[in-house]
């Protein structure tokens, strides 16, 4: 009943607020597939390199003797196409969350394409208590939830939290993100246990390396065995 009653008023609630697709601006219909993505743009999103390309570009930022990381996953890349960065723009700052999980979703997908997913926990890069209250929510949580249901795997944000608020790394250069983000991360309690599990990390966006890697490094410190990371965006 419920559904029947949704597919009704649906043409109705698009007539008197149209929903554009956060890439392209374009309005969309009641037909689409996504809520904030059009099919056109859907179909002509700039996806990502594979995982064993991306890890060895990754190595170019980050010395392998220096890496925690053991694996990058990411959905599409902005160097060719930054218009797809709008998208991010709206999840993390207008509240627009469907489009991180519809996005992680994608982002699932993807990665149980490129490798033999092996991963049993994944978790979101924490934002400080302090931007928390700011924003209102961690963008990242949205989209380890659509991926981790895409991929059956259990979601836990309270294995990593972040112990110093530091400044957005958006105008840093490679070596200013790395001091920005060093010792600044901790496990969220002492009763977590994720000692030998192989934990999927996810954020927007990966540029460096820098904050997931530290990231990783303190997920390996108190347990974990293998780390990888996956991300909407690449911009490595």
């Amino acid at each position: 009943m419920i559904n029947k009653l949704t597919n009704i008023v649906k043409p109705f609630l698009f007539l008197l607020a149209p929903i554009h697709c956060e890439v392209c601006k374009k309005e969309l219909t009641e037909f689409s597939q996504f809520k904030y993505l059009c099919m056109t743009c859907f179909d002509s999103m700039p996806l990502a390199q594979n995982c064993e390309y991306s890890f060895n570009i990754l190595l170019n930022h980050i010395p392998k003797e220096n890496l925690y990381i053991d694996e990058v996953f990411s959905l599409f890349e902005i160097k060719s196409n930054n218009s797809y960065m709008d998208s991010i723009y709206s999840l993390k700052y207008l509240g627009l969350y469907d489009i991180g999980f519809e996005f992680g979703e994608l982002l699932g997908k993807k990665v149980l394409k490129e490798k033999k997913f092996e991963y049993q926990i994944s978790t979101s890069v924490p934002i400080h208590k302090a931007r928390y209250r700011e924003r209102g929510y961690n963008q990242s949580d949205f989209i380890a939830k659509g991926a981790s249901n895409t991929l059956n795997i259990e979601f836990d944000d309270r294995l990593i939290k972040r112990k110093i608020y530091t400044k957005s790394q958006t105008l840093m250069n490679k070596s200013e993100r790395k001091i920005n983000v060093s010792d600044i991360f901790d496990i969220y309690s002492e009763s977590v246990n994720f000692e030998n599990k192989n934990i999927m990390l996810f954020d927007d966006v990966i540029t460096t390396g820098s904050t997931l890697n530290a990231i990783a490094k303190t997920l390996k410190e108190f347990g974990a065995y293998k780390v990888a990371v996956a991300t909407l965006a690449s911009a490595l």
